[in-house]
């Protein structure tokens, strides 16, 4: 290590001299230091940003490096203003993401915006200790100590309590080979269509593929069909619209655009059935990239299946028909492509030849890509790191194989009974050590909101799709000798009587219930 004369490194030197001007220039700058010391929290590095924020990286003494599990460097940004942007928030994931010393689960900020925390906490990525650097100024938290705020910071928030589908990387858990697997046939210029149960984490993958595609400067449009029903025109529109805004943010010369205006607005007048391919064409041609579109909720198009608020239930069967036609039409040329992600429950919209005796222009159209729930190590990892966010420890290996079990690695339902744990817990301590007790009572409990009834939500679901299968999966989970003996026919009549049952995980390939709660609700 390198010394300077008065013995110290050059690094400790350098240290000093950037805490000073920290403290001169940041009126809450020398309290700040002096909150971290005074629990011997010690400040290993600070760094000034051009924006005039600091980033402080603060390791913990061993005494609290044991009671939060946290053992890397903690950030510390340190703004300067009163209105914090949501920049600042892609700054933290960024810094955190990209640095492996520094701990991936804990951020402390520092702001003079009143509505820090609320802005922060919403993104999900970490966990966020927001202090007033107005109140840090005056003194505010000399007598709770940093320790106190650390801990009653990790208590307050539910991380567990996400009910939407998560759109950050710090948010995103597991999925690993299935994201490999999805990127890789996008790339090669597949199709790719991701089906599986209700709130399995369908969309959430959609958002992670579309991000990693993003940062490899491919072109990412989405449109979500929940927000076109059986509006074919909206369709038509929304999908030139996310190419032309991507054109546009590419900055390449842009074509004539005939749907649209010069603000990329609809145009009420044109004719957009007619020449909306037209101007995909000429904006793919302009973006030179082969381009994703991503169609969340495809399986609200089936005719059979989806919502009839107009007189032609095939009228977005025939919108995907026209891009499909496009699509292969450019491939034959040798042009730039659009690989189409979807994502839906029922994937008959790829699987069915024909629909009451029509053809079926979409049928192969999509590779199907079923998405099973979390395998243990998965499910594992985000339950303890979403415990550490709020302050949890879910150490027993006992408690993992129970949530397991239970669920049979459902990556929402073990988040909602961890969530059960959080706002039951007996204590605010940390570390608060859960118990097997407490999960079992998460998992017994009876009413509305409660993880029994969303798994309750997940079965009916799977019955309102596959009506079928789900008949034979209730028997199979009744184990009464009769309904075992009818499905060991209805299998033996046809191999793949329950190949969505299997392939969304509520039952095995041996035909056994994945998930033990399933057995509870049968009975």
């Amino acid at each position: 290590m390198q010394r300077s004369r008065s013995g110290r490194s050059v690094r400790q030197e350098y240290l000093e001299i950037n805490l000073g001007r920290f403290a001169r220039e940041v009126i809450y700058g020398a309290r700040l230091i002096q909150l971290l010391k005074r629990d011997d929290a010690e400040i290993y590095r600070a760094e000034r940003r051009e924006d005039t924020s600091w980033d402080l990286f603060v390791f913990l003494p061993d005494r609290l490096q044991q009671i939060f599990d946290i053992e890397l460097e903690i950030l510390c940004v340190a703004t300067p203003w009163h209105e914090l942007e949501p920049r600042i928030a892609n700054r933290i994931r960024d810094t955190v993401a990209l640095n492996p010393r520094v701990d991936e689960n804990f951020v402390i900020v520092v702001s003079y915006d009143p509505n820090a925390e609320k802005m922060l906490r919403k993104r999900g990525d970490v966990a966020v200790l927001v202090l007033s650097g107005e109140e840090l100024a005056q003194g505010g938290y000399d007598e709770r100590g940093f320790a106190n705020l650390m801990a009653s910071g990790l208590a307050a928030i539910d991380h567990f309590d996400v009910t939407v589908p998560v759109s950050t990387p710090g948010s995103f858990f597991g999925r690993a080979r299935d994201l490999e697997e999805v990127r890789t046939r996008l790339s090669r210029g597949q199709h790719v269509g991701v089906f599986g149960l209700r709130k399995a984490g369908k969309t959430s993958l959609l958002n992670r593929v579309g991000e990693l595609m993003r940062q490899e400067a491919r072109p990412v449009i989405r449109v979500d069909l929940n927000q076109t029903i059986n509006n074919d025109r909206l369709f038509r529109t929304l999908t030139v619209q996310g190419l032309a805004t991507r054109a546009r943010e590419s900055e390449v010369r842009m074509p004539k655009i005939r749907v649209l205006g010069q603000a990329l607005q609809a145009l009420d007048e044109a004719n957009v059935t007619a020449l909306w391919l037209e101007d995909i064409n000429n904006l793919v041609d302009a973006i030179g990239r082969d381009v994703i579109l991503v169609v969340d909720e495809i399986d609200t198009i089936t005719p059979t299946t989806g919502p009839s608020s107009t007189q032609d239930p095939f009228a977005m069967i025939d919108a995907m028909a026209q891009l499909r036609g496009l699509i292969q039409a450019r491939e034959a040329d040798g042009k730039r492509g659009i690989a189409v992600l979807s994502a839906g429950v029922d994937p008959s919209i790829f699987e069915k030849p024909s629909w009451e005796g029509r053809n079926n222009p979409l049928y192969l159209f999509s590779s199907l890509k079923y998405l099973q729930p979390f395998d243990r190590e998965e499910l594992a990892g985000m339950v303890r790191a979403l415990g550490k966010r709020s302050g949890l420890r879910f150490d027993a290996h006992t408690l993992i194989d129970q949530l397991f079990h239970e669920y049979g690695g459902h990556p929402l339902l073990t988040r909602q009974a961890c969530s059960w744990v959080h706002q039951h817990r007996t204590s605010r301590a940390i570390p608060y050590h859960v118990t097997g007790v407490e999960i079992q009572a998460a998992l017994d409990a009876r009413g509305p909101n409660t993880p029994r009834s969303h798994l309750a939500d997940v079965l009916s679901s799977f019955e309102d799709w596959f009506a079928d299968e789900a008949t034979l999966v209730r028997f199979q989970l009744s184990e009464k000798p009769e309904g075992q003996h009818f499905v060991a026919e209805a299998i033996a009549h046809n191999p793949e009587a329950l190949v969505h049952a299997i392939a969304y995980g509520l039952l095995t390939e041996q035909y056994a219930p994945r998930m033990a709660g399933l057995r509870k609700l049968a009975a």
